[in-house]
């Protein structure tokens, strides 16, 4: 698992990869919510970090593109980008949407609904 190189990190967030590596070893860490992105499927993913207690997700490979606080910081970027990527490409392209997207046009999106 890592983070893609336009990932959206909640900014209570310190060291994100730090969280990452130890989800990887196993370690159990509360709190924090993962969106991937699953290139199989076409879809985001969100995932509790919890989750990665079990050796089955620990061998997983994911495109991590969110790292946040809460299940529903997690569900209002999905949001955010859903509705980025209809205004965009008037369709659901998850994974352009992030990569042509600046962090900034994503957190003005999530900061401005959050309020």
């Amino acid at each position: 698992m890592n983070l893609s190189p336009n990932c959206f990190v909640d900014e209570t967030i310190k060291h994100p990869d730090k969280v990452i590596d130890k989800l990887n070893k196993g370690k159990l860490i509360k709190g924090y919510y993962l969106v991937s992105y699953n290139d199989a499927l076409g879809r985001l993913e969100i995932i509790s970090s919890r989750m990665f207690l079990q050796k089955y997700f620990r061998e997983q490979t994911y495109k991590v593109t969110a790292l946040l606080k809460t299940q529903d910081d997690a569900f209002e970027y999905v949001r955010c980008i859903s509705e980025l990527s209809y205004k965009k490409y008037n369709e659901f392209k998850a994974w352009e949407t992030i990569e042509n997207t600046v962090q900034a046009e994503i957190k003005a999106i999530f900061d401005g609904e959050n309020e």
